[in-house]
């Protein structure tokens, strides 16, 4: 009776202590996918910081909500393009999980804008999907003209 009643124990202990264990490998995973996509936001706007630092309204041969080409002040050819949940410059992969087109044109007054002679600044919006944790992370870059 007495062995009984320790395994019933030890069996409710161990119950306890796995559904601990779960617990705390799903918060880990949380806040590691939250870390992961937080990277993938930080290295992708440095990146696009200093591209957009370069640009001069009028050399813009592309400006859509899925693409952005334009040549740098060393006549390099920028190109930023939003395809199948990826975000690449010059065809490399730079942002990985993203779910929507994330460029937004603004103009002085930070109202929406399709003309390229009117922009002044461009609204990166980035959506991540990574494991069905979601995230949106936007940020307003300035275009120095």
């Amino acid at each position: 009776m007495e062995l009984v009643m320790v395994m019933v124990i030890i069996t409710i202990l161990s119950v306890v202590v796995v559904d601990i264990i779960y617990m705390q490998a799903a918060n880990f995973n949380q806040v590691f996918d939250r870390t992961i996509l937080l990277g993938e936001w930080r290295k992708t706007l440095a990146q696009m910081r200093v591209d957009l630092q370069e640009l001069a309204t009028d050399n813009i041969s592309e400006m859509e909500n899925s693409r952005l080409t334009f040549i740098n002040f060393d006549g390099e050819e920028i190109d930023y393009e939003y395809k199948s949940n990826t975000l690449s410059r010059n065809g490399t992969k730079v942002a990985e999980w993203v779910q929507s087109n994330p460029f937004q044109y603004l103009d002085d007054d930070q109202n929406v804008t399709t003309d390229s002679d009117s922009l002044n600044f461009i609204r990166v919006t980035l959506d991540f999907n990574r494991n069905g944790k979601t995230m949106q992370l936007s940020e307003v870059l300035y275009i120095r003209n």
